[in-house]
Protein backbone atom coordinates (compact mmCIF):
# COMPACT_ATOMS: atom_id res chain seq x y z
CA UNK A 1 0.00 0.00 0.00
CA UNK A 2 1.43 3.40 -0.88
CA UNK A 3 1.72 6.35 1.50
CA UNK A 4 -1.28 8.19 -0.01
CA UNK A 5 -3.61 5.20 0.48
CA UNK A 6 -2.37 4.75 4.05
CA UNK A 7 -2.99 8.45 4.78
CA UNK A 8 -6.51 8.28 3.32
CA UNK A 9 -7.30 5.11 5.29
CA UNK A 10 -5.98 6.66 8.51
CA UNK A 11 -8.01 9.84 7.93
CA UNK A 12 -11.16 7.76 7.39
CA UNK A 13 -10.60 5.93 10.69
CA UNK A 14 -10.01 9.21 12.58
CA UNK A 15 -13.17 10.77 11.10
CA UNK A 16 -15.19 7.66 11.96
CA UNK A 17 -14.02 7.78 15.59
CA UNK A 18 -14.72 11.53 15.79
CA UNK A 19 -18.25 11.09 14.43
CA UNK A 20 -18.87 8.19 16.81
CA UNK A 21 -17.67 10.25 19.78
CA UNK A 22 -20.02 13.11 18.91
CA UNK A 23 -22.94 10.71 18.51
CA UNK A 24 -22.14 9.12 21.89
CA UNK A 25 -21.95 12.53 23.60
CA UNK A 26 -25.19 13.64 21.97
CA UNK A 27 -26.90 10.43 23.19
CA UNK A 28 -25.63 11.07 26.73
CA UNK A 29 -26.91 14.67 26.64
CA UNK A 30 -30.45 13.72 25.62
CA UNK A 31 -32.81 14.07 28.55
CA UNK A 32 -33.81 16.45 31.34
CA UNK A 33 -31.23 17.87 33.73
CA UNK A 34 -31.29 20.09 36.81
CA UNK A 35 -28.48 22.28 38.12
CA UNK A 36 -27.30 21.07 41.52
CA UNK A 37 -23.97 22.90 41.85
CA UNK A 38 -22.37 26.22 40.90
CA UNK A 39 -18.88 27.68 41.16
CA UNK A 40 -17.50 24.17 40.68
CA UNK A 41 -13.90 23.20 40.11
CA UNK A 42 -12.98 20.73 37.36
CA UNK A 43 -12.94 17.87 39.90
CA UNK A 44 -16.66 18.49 40.62
CA UNK A 45 -16.52 20.18 44.05
CA UNK A 46 -19.26 22.83 44.01
CA UNK A 47 -21.35 25.22 46.02
CA UNK A 48 -24.97 24.06 46.15
CA UNK A 49 -27.29 25.72 43.64
CA UNK A 50 -29.82 27.79 45.60
CA UNK A 51 -32.39 28.01 42.79
CA UNK A 52 -31.98 24.98 40.49
CA UNK A 53 -32.67 25.43 36.78
CA UNK A 54 -34.22 22.75 34.59
CA UNK A 55 -32.83 22.14 31.12
CA UNK A 56 -33.56 19.48 28.53
CA UNK A 57 -31.69 18.34 25.44
CA UNK A 58 -34.04 16.72 22.91
CA UNK A 59 -33.31 14.27 20.11
CA UNK A 60 -34.68 16.71 17.52
CA UNK A 61 -32.03 19.34 18.39
CA UNK A 62 -34.32 21.19 20.75
CA UNK A 63 -33.11 22.69 24.02
CA UNK A 64 -35.65 23.57 26.71
CA UNK A 65 -34.74 26.03 29.46
CA UNK A 66 -37.37 26.49 32.17
CA UNK A 67 -40.14 25.63 29.68
CA UNK A 68 -38.82 27.81 26.82
CA UNK A 69 -37.73 25.97 23.66
CA UNK A 70 -34.60 26.87 21.71
CA UNK A 71 -32.24 24.89 19.44
CA UNK A 72 -28.77 23.62 20.21
CA UNK A 73 -25.82 22.55 18.09
CA UNK A 74 -23.07 20.22 19.25
CA UNK A 75 -19.51 20.78 18.06
CA UNK A 76 -16.92 18.55 19.67
CA UNK A 77 -17.67 18.68 23.39
CA UNK A 78 -19.44 22.06 23.24
CA UNK A 79 -23.19 22.62 22.96
CA UNK A 80 -24.18 26.08 21.70
CA UNK A 81 -27.63 27.53 22.37
CA UNK A 82 -28.91 30.82 20.98
CA UNK A 83 -31.20 32.37 23.61
CA UNK A 84 -32.54 35.35 21.69
CA UNK A 85 -29.69 37.90 21.57
CA UNK A 86 -27.65 35.89 24.09
CA UNK A 87 -25.55 32.90 23.03
CA UNK A 88 -24.73 30.30 25.67
CA UNK A 89 -22.06 27.63 25.31
CA UNK A 90 -21.71 24.55 27.47
CA UNK A 91 -18.36 22.78 27.27
CA UNK A 92 -18.95 19.30 28.63
CA UNK A 93 -16.11 18.53 31.02
CA UNK A 94 -17.50 15.21 32.22
CA UNK A 95 -20.76 13.33 31.69
CA UNK A 96 -22.15 10.05 32.98
CA UNK A 97 -25.61 8.50 32.98
CA UNK A 98 -26.66 10.59 35.99
CA UNK A 99 -24.35 13.60 36.25
CA UNK A 100 -22.79 16.26 34.04
CA UNK A 101 -20.13 18.89 34.73
CA UNK A 102 -20.07 21.74 32.21
CA UNK A 103 -18.26 25.03 31.76
CA UNK A 104 -20.99 27.49 30.77
CA UNK A 105 -20.38 30.86 29.15
CA UNK A 106 -22.78 33.45 27.88
CA UNK A 107 -22.26 36.26 25.42
CA UNK A 108 -23.40 38.54 28.26
CA UNK A 109 -20.11 37.82 30.03
CA UNK A 110 -21.35 35.26 32.56
CA UNK A 111 -19.18 32.16 33.06
CA UNK A 112 -19.18 29.29 35.55
CA UNK A 113 -18.62 25.58 35.91
CA UNK A 114 -21.92 23.98 36.87
CA UNK A 115 -22.97 20.50 37.92
CA UNK A 116 -26.18 18.95 36.61
CA UNK A 117 -28.07 15.88 37.78
CA UNK A 118 -30.27 13.93 35.38
CA UNK A 119 -33.98 14.20 36.15
CA UNK A 120 -35.12 11.80 33.44
CA UNK A 121 -33.80 10.23 30.23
Amino acid sequence: MNATRISIALLAVVLAFAACGKADLNQKLIGAWETVGVKCNEQGACDPHGDPLSIEFRKDGGFVLEGNRFDYALSGRTATVRLGENVMTMEIIRISADEMLARTKSSLGLADIEKYRRKRP
